[in-house]
């Protein structure tokens, strides 16, 4: 069994929301992180059943409300780190992908030395709602923080711009224009 994939989502999209320089070309540190991430979070005592119908119908909610995460982390990103935090949730998600992949397809989606390593650092009990829980809520919180820092640097920018611009006596610089030349 695994850890809720919304809190795999969660920490991804914080991950990438908080990496110090997203670049839209490389966003594989961020992805690399989110992979190690999981398995750190795997090994932090969390919710497990060996019944499978219990499981199957958590994971099921869980996995509703981790896809509605991922689109809603994703797409109100800001656009500074968007990349970044795509890669980060693509990351985070990708060791649990073979669960739906077995269960609808038959066949897991990773080599066996991944299942292997993926197994063996869980840590489930039937308490650990009382883990993971509070884990997604401060994740939440954390992303949230993230997010709002965002537009505060960018308004953090123009206001300097336009102070500088005031020292100026309040004129914008204007540039020389220059011709094109048609062919």
């Amino acid at each position: 069994m695994v850890m809720f994939v919304t809190v795999h989502v969660l920490s991804g999209a914080l991950l990438g929301a908080v990496h110090p320089r997203p670049l839209p070309s490389r966003p594989w540190p961020v992805f690399a992180t989110a992979v190690a991430s999981h398995l750190v979070l795997d090994a932090v005592p969390h919710w497990g059943t060996p019944d499978d119908a219990t499981f199957l119908r958590a994971a099921r909610v869980d996995g509703l409300i981790g896809l509605a995460v991922l689109a809603a982390a994703g797409l109100r990103s800001p656009r500074s780190s968007r990349s970044a935090v795509w890669a980060g949730m693509a990351g985070a998600v990708l060791l649990d992908l073979d669960k739906p992949a077995l269960h609808f397809f038959g066949r897991p989606l990773q080599p066996c030395w991944v299942r292997w390593i993926h197994q063996r650092v869980q840590r489930e009990w039937p308490g650990g709602l009382r883990t993971e829980a509070p884990a997604a809520a401060l994740l939440a919180v954390l992303l949230a923080c993230a997010y709002a820092r965002a537009p505060a640097e960018a308004a953090g920018a123009a206001g300097s711009a336009a102070a500088a611009a005031g020292e100026r006596g309040g004129r914008p610089v204007q540039l020389p224009l220059r011709r094109q030349h048609v062919r």
